[in-house]
């Protein structure tokens, strides 16, 4: 049967409306289960959060430093998070599992040969059949949903959450969240019972397309990450959820899908609330409004021109069947090449991967579809493009990313450059090693002398710029093209960090992340990482040169030999001993004659060691273990800070800061006085744990160190 309408004796909107409220009828047993369990969802359970939580929060005697109205927002914040556990962990499936079974109830008449011919036998259009359906389908999901979030607001405003009931919208725009991605994912399936012959199929494409697609996304990151040196995700979690409505939801909500999968779990969950509970892109509005039209457009269109003798049978238009089709071919090559290639670490074995996966996946979707290989070979063209299309791509990846690998920006063009470096020193120097043993992050401390924030090196001044640039460039040496995946023989007791994000004056922002490895004979690197360490900004956020006597906290030492280990303390020092040490320290580490030599090995040293396995004693300690000494301070007035550091906290941070987190620092061996002091200290009144070959460690207790 191929008519489009059975009678065109209709009145305009008269059909829309009789099987509007036709479908409401019929289903309305299923929607009063839905609408119970969603209100017994989420306004049962944010109650039920509120009544466990209110004790906690309403009795001061809990909340000493805190204000009643600091505790009210606390309150609300633990509320407003329980509400995003019970939407992502409960509602959220319950309306997705009820939108499958409202379609597959209602638009399966499509699939079946008596049916379908029975529904076009109507007195009505098929527009109006379409959408009188599909519209009864939103309302039965949307309302209960709307219910649900209303229902929960009033819960809280009548027991005062102020944290919530203060932003009232903020409930609503949880609702409007899930209103427009369940409308998308309501017509995503829709279109797929359309497009679909038979309910296998149908189920078979909505599930290849929503779960594969994100894990293609993953798979092609991964790809990307093991061609490309210092590569750094350029996908954005909205892209995962492009073509899977059933998930946007969880890239909005703060920590989704974490709830998601704790809930799964163990049902519990650990975070902190968020201070802003949704950030809604208009990106995202705007794609999946788009999203939706599109589908729904393409949905009214080829079902008005679907043939009744399509039910039954593989796919009604085989343009959606191909797209399906190629998407699980790129997944199924890439992934098994990713595999294969991973457990051998052959580039061959990756290559063969990504023909057998791609030959494999289409085989199989083709023969799952059509229930055999009927019409396979006509599919063989398009299974060529597709893979004209991977090996183009990685093919890209081969020759660098289209530039990715060697892209170095200007360094007139870098407005800041935010850096982790390698934590080895660049040459002997004591600037070099102060910037590894006591560079990088700075511990902010509020006036309770709490954590508040952490202040990290960055570089904006021309020259700093232009030296990192050129040990960027220094870092690319190690990473010659062509680029391939595996087989890179990793040293992984030699290698180091070293992350780099440049902001540009447009606005743009440039990311890389390297693991190289790095060997004593690698001089131009090494020289070019002692020009960072050395610049007089970086070494501004070097403490140790904010450090005063009386910041002396304790000392502490850790021994190795062939047979035993011993640790000892001392945190009982007199202002003499403390200044003591402090003179003989800095002494130490100002001399003209200081130098600590790298314990970077050579290439051909690494490659040696690599071959054989480390020499242990029979208490399995190393006998290439060192001694250890070091020397713990006291937190840092900010009045002690350097300058450039004390103007940079004052400039950024409005809660006033008044001090930075003390530190320790490893005495190097060069600093011989000093290690020698710290032992005769520590052997007068610290503690000390002693560990021979025939004593257990776990048993040790405290014991003389002489």
């Amino acid at each position: 049967m191929t008519s489009t309408r059975s009678s065109r004796e209709e009145r305009k909107n008269s059909s829309f409306r009789r099987v509007f409220w036709w479908t409401m009828g019929y289903n309305r047993v299923l929607t009063f289960f839905y609408t119970m369990f969603v209100v017994g969802a989420l306004p049962v359970g944010v109650l039920l959060g509120i009544i466990g939580n209110r004790d906690y929060y309403t009795d001061m005697s809990n909340w000493t430093e805190s204000t009643p109205e600091e505790v009210a927002q606390m309150f609300g914040d633990t509320v407003r998070q329980s509400f995003n556990v019970q939407l992502t962990s409960l509602v959220i499936p319950l309306a997705i599992l009820f939108l499958l079974v409202w379609c597959a109830r209602n638009f399966s008449y499509m699939h079946g040969r008596r049916s379908v011919d029975l529904f076009h036998a109507l007195p009505v259009r098929r527009t109006p059949l379409f959408m009188g359906t599909y519209a009864a389908g939103l309302i039965s999901m949307l309302v209960p949903l709307a219910v649900s979030v209303g229902l929960t607001e009033v819960v809280c405003v009548t027991n005062g959450i102020r944290g919530v009931a203060g932003s009232p919208a903020l409930f609503w725009q949880a609702f409007g969240l899930m209103a427009l991605t369940m409308t998308a994912s309501m017509t995503f399936t829709v279109f797929f019972m359309v497009v679909s012959g038979n309910l296998l199929n149908w189920f078979l494409s909505v599930s290849a397309v929503a779960l594969g697609w994100p894990v293609i996304c993953a798979i092609a990151n991964f790809t990307m990450s093991a061609f490309l040196p210092g590569y750094v995700s350029v996908l954005p979690m909205a892209l995962y959820t492009a073509l899977s409505p059933y998930f946007a939801v969880y890239s909005i909500i703060p920590n989704g899908i974490y709830y998601m999968l704790a809930s799964i779990q163990d049902g519990s969950y650990s975070v902190e609330p968020d201070g802003v509970i949704y950030n809604i892109p208009v990106e995202f509005v705007i794609w999946w409004v788009c999203f939706t039209l599109l589908l729904l457009a393409l949905s009214v269109f080829y079902y008005g021109r679907r043939k009744s003798e399509c039910a039954e049978n593989a796919f009604s238009f085989p343009a959606a069947r191909g797209a399906v089709r190629s998407l699980m071919t790129i997944g199924g090559s890439l992934g098994l090449g990713l595999v294969v290639g991973t457990l051998l670490d052959n580039n061959t074995a990756y290559f063969a991967g990504i023909v057998i996966g791609a030959v494999v996946a289409h085989t199989v979707f083709q023969v799952v579809i059509t229930r055999g290989f009927r019409r396979f070979w006509v599919t063989i063209p398009a299974f060529v493009v597709t893979m004209a299309l991977i090996g183009g791509g990685l093919y890209t990846l081969y020759t660098g990313g289209l530039g990715y690998v060697s892209r170095i920006p200007q360094a007139g063009d870098v407005e800041r450059v935010d850096f982790t470096l390698p934590s080895v020193p660049g040459d002997e120097s004591k600037e070099c090693y102060l910037a590894v043993n006591n560079g990088g992050g700075i511990t902010l401390l509020n006036k309770e002398m709490e954590w508040e924030d952490q202040l990290t090196p960055y570089f904006s001044k021309q020259g700093d710029v232009d030296a990192m640039c050129q040990f960027h460039s220094q870092v690319l040496t190690k990473y010659p093209g062509p680029y391939l995946p595996f087989g890179k023989k990793m040293d992984y007791n030699n290698m180091q960090n070293f992350t780099v994000t440049y902001t540009l004056k447009d606005g743009r922002t440039l990311q890389r992340d390297y693991t190289l490895p790095l060997y004593q004979d690698d001089e131009n690197l090494l020289s070019a990482l002692a020009t960072v360490q050395k610049l007089p900004t970086y070494q501004s956020y070097i403490l140790y040169y904010s450090l005063k006597a009386d910041l002396v906290l304790s000392l502490d030492v850790y021994k190795y030999n062939e047979k035993s280990e011993y640790s000892a303390g001392n945190n009982e020092l007199t202002a003499e001993q403390k200044k003591q040490v402090w003179a003989t320290f800095t002494q130490e580490m100002n001399s003209p004659d200081f130098s600590e030599p790298s314990d970077l090995v050579t290439a051909e040293e690494a490659e040696k060691e690599s071959n054989a396995e480390a020499a242990e004693d029979e208490n399995g300690i190393s006998s290439g273990s060192s001694d250890s000494f070091t020397i713990s301070f006291d937190s840092i007035p900010l009045d002690q800070i350097s300058p450039e550091i004390r103007a940079l906290i004052t400039e950024e941070y409005q809660h006033p800061i008044v001090a930075v987190e003390g530190i320790s620092i490893n005495v190097p061996q060069c600093c011989t006085k000093t290690r020698k002091l710290i032992d005769d200290l520590t052997k007068q009144n610290g503690e000390t744990y002693y560990y021979n070959e025939d004593e257990d460690p776990a048993d040790a207790g405290p014991a003389d160190a002489s």
